[in-house]
């Protein structure tokens, strides 16, 4: 492709485009066309971008080993979900003194009873 060799970058950008819609449609050719390009990609640029044609690449196994289990009968989506979804990151909480509920660390009113925090 023309593009993968004048601007890495767009042909990334347009790649997750395509391999999102392709794992919705379920649709295992191009989800492996895709993971082929995430590879070439992946040599052809450096750091973030680099990085992110390797996660493409992930994806597109993912997508594929899913859509696998989904024609055996495995009806449950979640495994892109897992691997791709937000990573370990801790959410800062705090706890309403008036109602007791647990909202965010950063909440300056409780949106359960209208407490305002100082």
């Amino acid at each position: 492709m023309q593009l993968e060799r004048e601007r890495p970058a767009a042909a990334l950008r347009h790649a997750w485009r395509a391999a999102t819609a392709a794992a919705r449609q379920r649709d295992d050719e191009a989800l492996r066309t895709l993971r082929d390009v995430a590879s070439r990609l992946r040599t052809a640029t450096e750091d973030r971008d680099a990085e992110s044609a390797r996660q493409l690449a992930r994806f597109c196994e993912a997508a594929s080993d899913e859509n696998e289990l989904w024609r055996q009968g495995f009806r449950r989506r979640g495994i892109l979900a897992r691997s791709f979804g937000p990573r370990d990151r801790e959410v800062k909480t705090k706890t309403c003194p008036d109602c007791a509920e647990t909202i965010l660390a950063a909440a300056k009113v409780c949106r359960y009873c209208g407490y305002r925090f100082s």
